[in-house]
């Protein structure tokens, strides 16, 4: 049942606004709703409301002006519903955050086929001194691309939009070189917290993602052969039916080649085994309710660590980079950091580690250990 709700616009002054059910949307093929807003009285609102209620009920509301007056917000709706299909939950809660945040405060109410290319601009300049202000105008063009293929638009206005040049920032440091991971790894070994201690190592020794290692179970870790199953990991996710509550869930890898089976170095299993003996449960890095890990803590622990070893903290994810940096020293050639990094094209191990060159050796996991040497 539609209800009208008075309300107070950013002027300060009363209006009123209804949410009204209009039926299956030719466009999408799914039930939706429309909100209009801004009525200066509670009758013209109730007018507006019953005209809508009784095109619904007439099969009229949606014809061929309808897509003359869909909102930007509207073909957004209808491109995420197809959108929500090709990717991984985690990374919709990301592209929900950016529209949420960013696009659609800006852009959400405008008619889409009157925004022009003039009017992005002007908004992508706002956005100049972000990090991520390309990337935003990225996401709008695809709104944009989706409206043109449904015929609602002739052109792309986002085409013709200039790109920001991103603002300039001191080189973050990637990876933490022999020395520095040797320091690291000295003060992590003073450490009491034991879960710590493995956890980092454990990135730091087999370069496997933090989700993944989150997603570990004792049953993947084979002592006798000093191998690790990688075949699932832990990520974040919108709670179905809230609006901004989010989860951890467990989800296959980031592709098919990220199954796989990486061998370990004698210390490291070592650290995880005694571990072992003070975690009954299931999965190997545990919450104090014997739950999944939050993503947070190793960051913490990392952080932590870096400070007291006098250097710069690096994200977690950049231990993975450290240890593809480290294997080239130990002998790998760029095809067999592909292989135990779990990266789906060559290419992409090549454009991240652009600094690598081509050796041969295989031997994994004692030959890095051996090169490091503690």
């Amino acid at each position: 049942m539609a209800e009208i709700k008075k309300y107070k616009k950013k002027n300060g002054e009363t209006a009123f606004k209804f949410t009204v059910y209009t039926g299956v949307h030719p466009l999408t093929g799914k039930k939706s709703k429309t909100t209009r807003q801004g009525f200066k009285t509670k009758r013209e609102a109730n007018i507006a409301l019953k005209r809508i209620q009784a095109q619904v009920a007439n099969q009229t509301y949606y014809d061929v002006k309808d897509k003359k007056d869909m909102t930007f917000q509207g073909v957004y709706e209808s491109w995420r519903d197809s959108y929500k299909n090709t990717v991984a939950e985690s990374t919709l809660l990301k592209n929900d955050g950016m529209f949420n945040n960013r696009i659609l405060p800006a852009f959400g109410s405008y008619l889409i086929n009157k925004i022009d290319a003039n009017m992005i601009q002007k908004q992508v300049n706002e956005w100049s001194s972000f990090s991520n202000a390309s990337k935003w105008l990225d996401e709008m063009s695809r709104v944009f691309h989706h409206a043109r293929k449904q015929q609602i638009i002739l052109s792309n206005p986002c085409e013709l939009v200039s790109k920001p040049r991103k603002p300039k920032k001191a080189a973050a440091k990637t990876f933490y070189e022999t020395a520095e991971l040797k320091q690291f790894m000295d003060v992590l070994d003073d450490s009491n917290n034991l879960q710590a201690k493995a956890m980092l190592r454990l990135l730091a020794f087999t370069g496997l993602r933090k989700g993944e290692a989150l997603a570990l179970t004792w049953e993947d870790i084979d002592p006798v052969n000093y191998v690790i199953r990688v075949d699932k990991a832990i990520s974040r996710r919108k709670v179905p039916g809230s609006k901004n509550k989010t989860e951890l869930y467990l989800k296959e890898p980031k592709n098919y080649t990220s199954k796989r089976m990486t061998t370990i170095d004698n210390k490291t299993l070592e650290l995880l085994l005694e571990w072992r003996e003070l975690n009954p449960h299931k999965w190997v890095f545990v919450s104090e309710y014997g739950k999944w890990l939050s993503p947070s803590k190793p960051r913490k622990w990392l952080r932590s660590t870096a400070e007291k070893a006098g250097l710069d903290p690096i994200p977690v994810h950049k231990l993975r980079h450290t240890h593809a940096t480290l294997l080239h020293e130990a002998g790998a050639s760029m095809e067999e950091i592909q292989r135990r990094l779990g990266h789906f094209d060559i290419s992409t191990t090549q454009n991240t580690y652009t600094h690598l060159t081509k050796a041969q050796r295989d031997d994994f996991a004692e030959r890095f250990s051996n090169h490091i040497d503690f």
